[in-house]
């Protein structure tokens, strides 16, 4: 699972336009509006689930708040930090 803001990777994890899910192959698998920018805590969990429910288990970040971030390890779900925005 990788947040979009336009076609890069999201300076901020919960404030990016989209969440887009990808294959090992990468391939889309999915685009999905972020729920977490108009419902505000209730958003974030609902964008936990919907990573969980699309059956990512591994997600790729910029920048991401420290509780945002313990919830996604408390899942099991493997955090990596891209250093740039771009998607290739």
């Amino acid at each position: 699972a990788i947040p979009m803001k336009d076609q890069h990777i999201a300076n901020h994890f919960s404030r990016a336009d989209e969440m887009l899910f990808i294959d090992e192959q990468g391939q889309v698998k999915g685009r999905f509006a972020n729920p977490a920018l108009t419902e505000g805590c209730e958003g974030k969990k609902q964008l936990v689930s919907m990573i969980l429910a699309n059956g990512a288990d591994r997600v790729i970040v910029r920048n991401i708040g420290q509780q945002l971030l313990s919830k996604l390890l408390s899942q099991q779900l493997s955090v990596f930090h891209a250093k740039n925005g771009r998607t290739a």
